[in-house]
């Protein structure tokens, strides 16, 4: 059987707009891995800590749309993934969601799902793609 190793990598980045004390920590896997089978499933998590308003915003290098349908490449080969964000946002993918300095701490959960099924067709290999995490504060 081939062996196909899907992997999201998690990038984080954060921008200073005035003082205030705003961190992203606690990640709990800094790499996905996908299974080779249709389905499979990946998560990571983390959480915000903010003293003020800020906004998060979630992309990726590989997005196709604001519903988080992306995928995974090895140079020109692609398989279909289907992104999430679990939180105190909506499910919504490179766009600023806003939060209120109400939230002090907050905690995300990034999850990915394959929607395509590998076939015996699919070449073996690493495919990838890297989520980026923007915290505007």
């Amino acid at each position: 059987m081939k062996k196909i190793m899907m992997v999201i990598l998690l990038s984080a980045n954060s921008t200073l707009m005035y003082a205030g004390q705003c961190s992203l920590d606690s990640v709990s896997e800094p790499v996905m891995r996908l299974a080779n089978y249709y389905h499979s499933q990946s998560a990571t998590s983390f959480r915000v800590f903010c003293d003020q308003a800020y906004s998060i915003q979630f992309s990726s290098l590989n997005l196709s749309s604001s519903d988080g349908s992306s995928y995974v490449s090895n140079g020109p080969y692609r398989l279909k993934t289907r992104m999430n964000i679990s939180g105190p946002v909506r499910n919504q993918w490179n766009v600023p969601l806003s939060q209120s300095g109400a939230l002090k701490d907050s905690k995300y959960i990034i999850a990915v799902r394959l929607e395509e099924q590998p076939s015996i067709r699919t070449p073996v290999g690493t495919y990838r793609d890297v989520v980026f995490i923007s915290l505007l504060f």
